[in-house]
């Protein structure tokens, strides 16, 4: 953009000379319409909406929680500007010293104050599609944004050899990635995350889901001085209107950090929402954060009906869709709101073919699969008539028999056989996740957990793998699987994804069989 362009602008609007010359054309970050807006706008009551487009926690805080911002004291005084209590309960649950624990208004704050310890216009690496602000907060600071698109669909890898080239090439100096990314889905690697930080840079992983996704680099934090993990109450914890979010660095980054942060950043009743939710945090994974897991599961075999929708492999509390032949995004995304069910849809770039959902309630997934079963009837966003007759042909035509599988789609069995699956590599000295599992079943002939377990873990040692036997996995396996020694085990933890009642309706429905 030229300088006659930026004189043309300030012409048309004095006002405007004031401004930034970089600000004259920069785009604003595109946020969620909060729910009462958009009920006003499409003339559909709040209680009927399906807000899953911003991957909230729908449950909300719990009851505890919103006693404490209740009883909040003080409200006539400024809050902690060292953050001295909240701080000592955040390192408490990260396992770190206070000292290298800051909190700030969101993980959003964090990033914007990472990005200013930086010198004016250094490199910001980004890895597209992702996490927006990265890019937006980067501009408003005047950095350069150097961007490593990631490899395609279904697991949208990072290009790790092309960040650290962006470092070492192009001086970049601060790396941003989200894990498990939004809005794909994935995870980051250990290994990854090793070779990142290896060079001169400084690595911000930004794990916003990490209480959904189970994974985390916090491990290497004491190893990697060059290492930040930023976490947020907004999700798992149902207090995306609080605002508050915390890093986990080096103190001597931390004390930086805090030393360039807004004073009373925290207000006190986000402080005391965020107290009392770590305070009762097993009580919501009970109720909350697994029931929303298993609603992801449910949403997914739920969907299964329209074949147009094809998953990404989330370990997040959302799943990226690929709409395909014969509907067009744009169309699904405009006609579910319509209806009343809001999505997340990308109008530009590479994810212009695709629709995030995030995983709610039951009541917000049966509110989805109706929107979309009433799409597919009206046929209007079909690519033309005859597709529209045969699709609903389709769907209309009764079965007269079901084949079931059973892992995970009968039974939930992401905390008993995948879980015994990386227990039992790491009882060899193996880290696996469950992007590994995931692309070892995709490649196919992995149906016996024991064998898969033993693939891995031979994989990952290399030549020192072939000392480690079939059997000897095998009975490390059965012993978290089946419990051992008083221990109960891993099995114990498999439930019904669909309901008893339902299981009964589809055999009813099954002349020949179910």
């Amino acid at each position: 953009r030229s300088v006659t362009t930026d004189a043309a602008m300030a012409e048309a609007d004095p006002t405007l000379r004031f401004v930034r010359s970089d600000f004259l054309e920069l785009p604003a970050y595109a946020p969620i319409k909060p729910l009462d807006v958009v009920a006003a706008e499409i003339g559909v009551p709040v209680e009927r909406l399906a807000k899953l487009d911003a991957n909230e926690n729908l449950y909300g805080p719990m009851p505890e929680v919103v006693e404490a911002m209740a009883r909040v004291p003080g409200m006539h005084i400024y809050p902690d500007p060292s953050q001295t209590y909240l701080r000592q309960d955040l390192a408490e649950y990260m396992g770190v010293p206070a000292s290298m624990v800051v909190a700030g208004v969101g993980s959003d704050e964090i990033l914007d104050l990472l990005i200013r310890l930086m010198e004016a216009g250094s490199g910001i690496v980004t890895a597209t599609p992702t996490f927006g602000m990265y890019s937006f907060l980067g501009r408003i600071a005047g950095s350069r944004i150097l961007d490593v698109p990631r490899r395609g669909p279904p697991f949208f890898e990072l290009d790790v050899d092309g960040i650290i080239s962006c470092v070492q090439s192009d001086g970049a100096k601060l790396v941003f990635v989200a894990s498990p990314n939004n809005p794909t889905g994935g995870l980051m690697s250990e290994n990854d995350v090793r070779r990142i930080c290896a060079t001169d840079c400084l690595l911000v992983v930004d794990e916003a889901y990490a209480e959904f996704s189970g994974g985390s680099a916090l491990a290497l934090i004491d190893e990697f001085p060059n290492l930040v993990v930023l976490r947020t109450f907004s999700k798992w914890a149902g207090l995306a209107g609080m605002r508050i979010g915390f890093s986990v660095a080096h103190p001597k980054l931390t004390e930086k950090l805090l030393s360039i942060k807004q004073p009373y950043n925290i207000n006190v009743s986000a402080e005391a929402a965020a107290r009392a939710a770590l305070a009762v945090r097993e009580k919501i994974r009970e109720q909350h954060i697994l029931p929303i897991l298993r609603e992801r599961e449910r949403m997914l075999v739920a969907l299964q009906e329209f074949a147009w929708l094809r998953p990404m492999p989330s370990v997040a509390n959302y799943v990226l869709f690929q709409v395909c032949d014969p509907m067009e995004a744009s169309k699904v995304y405009s006609q579910l709101r319509r209806l009343g069910v809001l999505v997340r849809y990308y109008p530009k770039g590479e994810l212009s073919g695709f629709i995030r959902i995030s995983c709610g309630r039951p009541s917000d997934t049966d509110l989805l699969v109706e929107a979309l079963r009433t799409l597919v009837q009206d046929g209007s966003i079909l690519a033309d008539a005859s597709a529209a007759e045969s699709s609903v042909a389709a769907r209309t035509a009764p079965p007269q028999a079901l084949i079931l599988d059973m892992d995970g789609v009968l039974a939930e069995v992401s905390r008993s056989y995948r879980q015994a699956i990386q227990d039992t590599a790491a009882a060899f000295g193996v880290t696996v996740t469950g992007d590994d599992i995931h692309r070892a079943k995709l490649k196919g002939n992995a149906n016996d957990d024991w064998k898969l377990t033993h693939r891995l873990i031979q994989d990952a040692l290399g030549p020192d793998g072939s000392a480690v036997t079939l059997e000897a996995v095998t009975n490390k396996f059965q012993e978290f699987y089946l419990g051992h020694n008083g221990k109960p085990g891993l099995r114990d933890l498999e439930e019904l994804i669909p309901s008893r009642a339902l299981l009964v309706e589809l055999r009813r429905r099954s002349p020949l069989g179910m």
